[in-house]
């Protein structure tokens, strides 16, 4: 039998050895004619078009330009052709990057390297770079951040040059896995970023696959794929070579890697060889993802795939000193290293390693870290170092932390053996480890404590079986509430009521109920009942409602509290009939917290109750009634709360308000504007107001009639809210109402009114046109007064025109309002006016309000430079003829970034009555303007000394020392 299995072995191994034989021969026939190879079909042209990606997986920080080079020294594939025109594709679909091919050598000369970002050798072979600037310049080029990606037979190059091998991470051996065979490849990191094409899964692959030899090692590469040696059709052929006696020893046969060379990176695939890898839409997705990492568009984790014990090591020895409120780098160090080698493999390794600190001398503050982090990666192979940690004072805790965070029952064993080795406040610790990881094979230990003499042990025992709620543990706890009393029956009924809530989860509701009622009547705490009588509730169903009628029929008013709590969830109309029922019965502040239960189930059936505590004698209940009138009210309750919100209290007015602007019915708007025609006055007026807050649009027509009636507050109120549901289509009656005014207040809401609406008017210069019209047709000096103002408030090139020719009116009052107007402008051009009035004017009103017009036209915002903003300032302030004017024009100044706006408001530190002003002018100035030269930087320095010098303001004294320290 074994002499058979060994002509089999010998048949197959001669016919590979044949094979092998005429491999070479091809090899060598094909070497030497790639030209005729060049042409990619129209068909395969099509199907590279379609699999390549649609977009790329990151956009591309800047413009990519990516060199692939095909020459070949030895071995020609015949694929090259149609992965030279996939990876050309690939760049202009996505735009991830533009592509240059070449074979030609003298593309890495220093100068032509410089050009890309990137340099692919597509199935390049036998490259041996004698030239020593090339090889030097490929070496600066990846070592410099640029990078590197291979395809296939990349790794067939760079015998000869150690430096080269290291770069690309691996050298050619052989290929078992011949090209007409179709293999099992792995996917070393299902969650990697550059094996997104593969959604965490495996895959088959027809191509040649390459066995590798050093500097391949797991130890200086990230290895994404490799052959799947748990399959038997790969085991097979390795087996079955005739160069069996090479294999790898450790049958790691790595497919595709990346990793980090100076400070550029590397990208390797192995598959390439077949024609149809580059139309296979993953595969290209993959060597996209490849790309776009090796370019620095797509951030990827690079480090090897072993782990970097030196480095562990290392760590963990500087962590063995640390304490409390020293540097916490190592610890950083760790936590970052940890992140970086998250994987099943190496974190094994670093959990040995974690678990061996804690068996070491290190102090207790680095162990209490290594626990912390041993509670996120730990698994049972920690538990026996853990377990020992539990009885020592100083670790048990951070022994515990970890412990509760580890899954399996070896864990609850290590936790119960300890239980009887320890006491106090260790084992407490040990019995909530065990409550909070719910180990009911501790129930019967645990029951033992509950009657122990020390009461911390007990509390802790009864809260551990409340968690754990099996039905041993609610059983004890049943029994235990009978013999207990006190702080420790408390505990012991809280813990039995987390069973109910465990059985009640669990859709045991009748047990859970029997629970919740035996502990509601034989409690004696308030908390233990409220919590009790919750559970009835949730678990009685249709008892639900008796059970809140008989509390609410009761004299206990803190469960009624807690009933009145409940009826949000209690579904049906019969609720609501029967706590409405209840409402005026109640205590006051049970009213409230009902009416306020009510309107959160927002059922209208509770409306008529809830109206009629609108009148009830206690202040509390009103409000809270009129405040649930805006949840459940409709059209009906609108004249309740209008005539609410005009005759009651300031409380009472505003939750009224705030109910009639909720109202929600589709009808309350209608309502609204019959009620303002036929309401009386104090009415009409909060009708009116509420227009406004819920944006009653088709209220202008009502409100352009009100601005006329008879009552002054109705007519002020209309004016108002016009602005608001009026659009520029109105504005000649709104004109009208400012013109028929009778008076200045009116007037003034008026005004206000028009300059809202016509600031809707896109073209600036067309918003005053109906103000101007009226303009020209009225002689009534006081409705002239008003317009000119107004008119000036709009602005625009014809507003500007009109006020100037109102500057000469016969009238001096119409003469001022044009001033006024002017004063009031919007933009710069009014300024001229105003300075020559202020300057010239005989009239102290005129010269006033033209200065502070102009004040106030300087600070608004401008291109100009900051110099002539100051020049302006300047100006003003010799117009200046009081301190309260000379104030406003420092006001201003202070808004001015700039070094001379500083030095002007420095001179009038010294002038007494404007001190304090001058000195909050430079602190704000010193703090906004930032480029100061050295002289400046002094002058500003000096000024600030000053100001804490004469300032008697506190704060603006701390902000100029605030100042001085920071410079």
């Amino acid at each position: 039998m074994e002499m058979g299995r060994y002509r089999r072995f010998s048949v197959v191994r001669t016919v590979l050895q044949i094979g092998f034989v005429m491999l070479l021969l091809l090899n060598v026939s094909m070497a030497g004619s790639p030209e005729q190879l060049r042409q990619v079909s129209a068909d395969q042209w099509q199907k590279i078009q379609q699999a390549v990606p649609a977009k790329p997986t990151a956009t591309p920080a800047q413009h990519r330009r990516v060199l692939v080079f095909w020459l070949c020294n030895g071995y020609f594939h015949k694929c090259i052709p149609a992965a030279n025109k996939a990876f050309e594709i690939m760049g202009d679909k996505t735009g991830a990057f533009e592509t240059v091919v070449s074979n030609d050598m003298a593309m890495f000369d220093a100068e032509n390297l410089k050009n890309f970002d990137a340099i692919l050798f597509n199935n390049t072979t036998k490259l041996d770079f004698e030239d020593a600037k090339r090889r030097q310049a490929l070496m600066d080029f990846v070592k410099g951040g640029k990078g590197i990606i291979g395809i296939h037979a990349a790794t067939d190059n760079f015998y000869d040059w150690p430096e080269g091998a290291q770069m690309m991470g691996a050298l050619f051996d052989r290929h078992p896995w011949g090209a007409s065979g179709t293999w099992a490849i792995k996917v070393d990191e299902p969650g990697h970023v550059l094996n997104g094409a593969f959604k965490g899964k495996g895959f088959l692959v027809r191509d040649e696959i390459y066995q590798l030899k050093a500097p391949y090692s797991r130890e200086k590469l990230r290895v994404l794929l490799s052959m799947d040696m748990s399959k038997k059709r790969n085991l097979e052929v390795i087996r079955a070579v005739t160069f069996a006696q090479t294999r790898r020893k450790d049958d790691d046969y790595a497919v595709a890697w990346v990793h980090r060379y100076g400070q550029g990176r590397v990208f390797y695939s192995g598959l390439g060889h077949n024609d149809e890898i580059f139309s296979n839409p993953k595969i290209l997705q993959h060597y996209l993802d490849g790309i776009q990492y090796v370019l620095g568009d797509l951030p990827a984790d690079d480090t090897s795939s072993e782990l970097d014990r030196e480095t562990l090591d290392n760590i963990l020895l500087q962590m063995r000193d640390y304490d409390y409120g020293q540097s916490r780098q190592m610890l950083t160090q760790l936590d970052d290293f940890i992140i970086r080698n998250n994987q099943g493999g190496r974190l094994n390794v670093i959990e040995q390693r974690l678990a061996a600190f804690l068996q070491s001398k290190a102090t207790l503050a680095g162990k209490q870290f290594v626990c912390r982090k041993l509670s996120l990666i730990g698994t049972q192979a920690s538990v026996p170092t853990l377990a020992a940690m539990l009885v020592g004072e100083g670790t048990s805790d951070m022994a515990r932390y970890a412990l509760e965070r580890i899954p399996g029952a070896v864990v609850d064993k290590a936790l119960r053996d300890a239980l009887s080795k320890t006491t106090g406040k260790i084992r407490v610790g040990i019995i909530n480890s065990l409550g909070v990881r719910g180990d009911r094979a501790s129930v019967p230990v645990l029951s033992s404590l509950i009657y122990n003499l020390d009461q911390q042990t007990i509390t802790a025992a009864a809260a551990a079986l409340g968690s754990i709620a099996d039905a041993a543990a609610t059983d004890t706890l049943a029994e235990a509430v009978k013999k207990t009393r006190g702080t420790v029956q408390l505990v012991v009924y809280d813990a039995y009521l987390k069973c109910a809530d465990r059985l009640a989860s669990e859709g045991k509701k009748r047990e859970a109920f029997a629970i919740y009622e035996k502990s509601y009547k034989s409690a004696g705490a308030d908390n233990i009942r409220a919590a009790a009588l919750t559970g009835m509730v949730a678990t009685g169903g249709k008892n639900a409602v008796k059970i809140i009628k008989d509390v609410l029929g009761g004299r206990e008013t803190s469960m009624q509290t807690v009933a009145i709590s409940l009826i949000r969830q209690v579904p049906g109309k019969e609720i609501i009939k029967v706590t409405t029922k209840r409402l005026p019965k109640l205590k006051a502040q049970q009213q409230v917290q009902l009416i306020s239960a009510l309107a959160d189930r927002g059922d209208t059936s509770a409306l008529e109750a809830v109206v009629k505590s609108t009148k009830s004698r206690d202040e509390s209940v009103r409000l809270a009634a009129l405040s649930a009138v805006g949840v459940l009210g409709d059209a009906s309750t609108v004249d309740l709360l209008a005539e609410r919100a005009a005759d009651s209290s300031r409380p009472e007015r505003q939750a009224a308000r705030d109910s009639l602007y909720r109202l929600r019915d589709p009808k309350v708007d209608k309502e609204i504007l019959a009620g303002i025609v036929e309401a009386k006055p104090e009415v009409k007026v909060e009708l009116i107001r509420s227009v406004q807050h819920r944006n009653i649009s088709a209220a202008a027509e009502t409100l352009l009639k009100t601005a006329r009636d008879s009552n002054r507050k109705v007519r002020l109120e209309s004016v108002r809210v016009l602005k608001f549901v009026t659009g520029p289509q109105q504005l000649p009656e709104l004109v009208a109402l400012l013109v028929e005014a009778a008076q200045r207040g009116e007037q003034l809401e008026a005004g206000r009114t028009v300059v809202a609406v016509a600031g809707r008017i896109e073209d600036s210069q067309r918003r005053a046109d109906a103000v101007l019209a009226e303009l020209g047709k009225v002689d009534n000096v006081q409705a002239r007064c008003a317009l000119l103002e107004v008119v000036g408030r709009i602005g625009g090139y014809e507003a500007l025109k009109a006020l100037r020719v109102n500057l000469g009116h016969q009238n001096n009052q119409v003469q001022i309002a044009a001033v006024r107007g002017l004063a009031e402008c919007p933009g710069p051009e009014a300024m001229p006016d105003l300075s020559n009035i202020a300057e010239s004017s005989e009239e102290p009103v005129k010269r006033v309000l033209a200065l502070r017009g102009f004040i106030r036209l300087i600070g608004v915002e401008s291109d100009r430079p900051a110099s002539e903003t100051v020049m302006l300032y300047e100006k003003a302030m010799k117009l200046a003829s009081n301190a309260n004017e000379k104030k406003m024009v420092l006001s201003g100044l202070s808004k001015v970034t700039s070094f001379i706006a500083l030095k002007m408001a420095g001179e009038y530190l010294d002038v007494r009555e404007l001190r304090q002003e001058a000195a909050a002018a430079v602190v704000k100035i010193a703090e906004d303007t930032k480029v100061r030269t050295p002289q400046q930087d002094e002058a500003t320095k000096y000024l600030l000394t000053k100001v804490i010098t004469v300032s008697q303001n506190q704060r603006i004294r701390r902000r100029a020392e605030r100042l001085m320290n920071k410079n």
